[in-house]
């Protein structure tokens, strides 16, 4: 177990931790970074895992597997077995789905996606009620981080990839309406400004990690 040092949540504050449970579980698997097994998968470890995951009524489980971006096998694996003994039920989040190599920075991002889970089938659900109550037939996309769209099962899978969307559609709003594609925009609030760079059209990502209520996370962001 390479990352017995650094368990799930280690650089989150208190409260966060709390707010989600604070549940984690080390099983064998993950990958060196180029691609070598570190040790193999164990099904039954994983089935115990499940067994206690049920106990506690967990519903929604976040899977990081080290350097998964690189080798995404033993990720899948796991939510397969975890899967056929859990059911349908419960929500899984990949960490290769989500963020880049880092480990703590995806596993991160990879807990608050599955955090966020169940409201956002809520949301979802409730957006898409109000819209059939004002019989409005378009089609229901939302906005990503990186300024492109994504559509309501997307939603509902990655929540995540929704947490600057408010700043990124500000500023596809002001390349659209200005005609400039590459430019700096600034959009002022209620209580923040935020400002951004726009190249062609789209926000800059950030190149490395970024920050969300006080938990590092490397998923794109403006």
């Amino acid at each position: 177990p390479a990352t017995a040092a650094l368990p799930p949540m280690t650089d989150w504050p208190e409260r966060q931790r709390a707010a989600v449970g604070g549940h984690g579980y080390l099983c064998h698997g993950g990958r060196e970074y180029d691609g070598r097994p570190l040790s193999p998968l164990d099904p039954e470890e994983l089935r115990r895992t499940a067994a206690d995951i049920a106990a506690r009524g967990i519903g929604s489980v976040a899977i990081s597997g080290v350097f998964s971006p690189v080798a995404e096998e033993d990720e899948r694996r796991a939510a397969d077995i975890l899967r056929a003994e859990l059911g349908d039920g419960v929500h899984f989040s990949l960490s290769h789905e989500l963020g880049r190599v880092g480990l703590l920075a995806r596993e991160n991002a990879t807990i608050v996606n599955a955090a966020l889970r169940d409201l956002a089938t809520v949301i979802v659900r409730s957006f898409g009620e109000a819209l059939d109550t004002l019989s409005i037939t378009a089609p229901f996309f939302l906005s990503q981080n990186d300024g492109t769209l994504m559509d309501v099962d997307f939603a509902r899978t990655y929540p995540v990839a929704t947490f600057a969307s408010g700043p990124t559609n500000s500023m596809r709003g002001a390349a659209f309406l200005s005609g400039l594609g590459d430019c700096a925009v600034v959009d002022v609030g209620g209580t923040t400004a935020d400002v951004g760079i726009l190249a062609g059209g789209f926000p800059r990502e950030a190149a490395g990690e970024s920050e969300a209520a006080g938990i590092r996370t490397n998923f794109r962001i403006p």
